[in-house]
């Protein structure tokens, strides 16, 4: 497997980007009362179309698209409209403070202190995985600071891992084999759509 690089133009119209989760509901039939279990399935799907391509730019769409070979290759998408964190945070980035974390909460330090790092609902990557933070999150005078999010880290990151909250990625793969398809509309505009699920 290979990660291919997505074109340097890629503006979408419109997308949807979703957390997919799994669980197991019963209710009683003497009570009605309601039990849920969640699952470990837990991971994010997306869809987007493209915005019509000149021939130039369509070229780089299809190469790219073939690339992925179908459904054997991945990509790091950029997440359309979270360029830069909603906390507008632009000091120094942290690093995972200690090894072993799991969970939904995560010691960071390595940041600018006294600083709002992260508002409620930004994205931000613990290697290859995509979060959301959950609560307004700020670095004390030491640069440390613990962030909450979901969904759960899957993969336990080694201590002094980055923490990259400017230009998030969701690492994705394609759902189909037919991935490489586009039409051309007139005067000679080229409509792609991309559909992938998180991939790892």
């Amino acid at each position: 497997m290979a990660t291919i690089t997505v074109p340097a133009k890629l503006f979408f119209t419109d997308v949807e980007l979703w957390n997919d989760r799994v669980t197991s509901t019963t209710r009683s039939p003497f009570t009605g009362k309601r039990q849920t279990r969640k699952r470990p399935y837990d991971i994010w799907g997306f869809v987007g179309n493209l915005m019509p391509l000149d021939p130039m730019d369509a070229g780089a769409m299809r190469s790219f698209l073939m690339q992925l070979g179908g459904q054997s290759n991945n990509f790091r998408l950029p997440v359309p409209g979270a360029k830069y964190p909603l906390s507008k945070f632009t000091g120094t980035q942290g690093l995972v403070n200690g090894a072993g974390q799991t969970g939904k909460s995560i010691s960071t330090d390595g940041w600018s202190i006294n600083s709002q790092i992260l508002a409620d609902g930004d994205y931000f990557n613990i290697g290859d995985e995509l979060k959301v933070c959950v609560g307004n999150i700020a670095s004390n005078g030491s640069g440390v600071a613990v962030i909450n999010f979901e969904p759960p880290i899957r993969a336990i990151p080694a201590d002094n891992a980055a923490i990259r909250v400017r230009d998030p990625y969701v690492l994705l793969s394609a759902d189909n084999d037919d991935v490489a398809r586009w039409n051309v509309k007139a005067p000679v505009r080229h409509a792609f759509k991309l559909e992938a699920t998180e991939d790892f």
